[in-house]
């Protein structure tokens, strides 16, 4: 009897063993992996240009009419596409319109940044009006506390 428990106790140290080294040995592999991947150098044309002014966030691409239609009229990239001489005659149309009317461009450029600005300063702020209600809570209850105290 006593060996059958020697043995059922020996092989649950072998298992408790194998199993915390093939988990170890996982951790390793992983630590390796990361730790390599962060290691080797990245391979980018070149980092992002600065834009301390934001003068180059937003421009024409960016404006939409009411109906989210795009003010830009895209080149029609591929010519055997079947409604290609449509997109072509379009795109025509609007460089024509460009070409006479060039404040309509610089204002839809800066209807475009004034857009992106809009749409980054609201995140932006109400992402900070949701932090100050989350500290709002603690810091009321904590005076509400404060005043229920008996003098000392």
């Amino acid at each position: 009897m006593e060996d059958e428990q020697k043995g059922n106790t020996m092989q649950s140290v072998v298992k408790g063993f194998s199993g915390s080294l093939l988990l170890r040995g996982a951790a390793t592999l992983l630590a390796v992996a990361l730790l390599g991947g962060m290691l080797t150098p990245s391979f980018g044309d070149q980092g992002p240009t600065p834009d301390p002014s934001g003068t180059a966030t937003g421009d024409r691409t960016t404006t939409t009419d009411a109906a989210g239609n795009g003010f830009v009229v895209p080149a029609p990239p591929d010519p055997t596409a079947p409604d290609y001489a449509q997109k072509k005659k379009d795109y025509d149309e609007y460089q024509a319109q460009l070409a006479k009317e060039p404040l309509a461009a610089k204002l839809a450029d800066h209807v475009g940044h004034v857009r992106v600005a809009t749409n980054f300063s609201w995140t932006l702020l109400t992402g900070i009006s949701c932090y100050s209600c989350k500290l709002d809570l603690p810091c009321s209850l904590a005076d509400w506390c404060v005043r229920k105290m008996p003098p000392i």
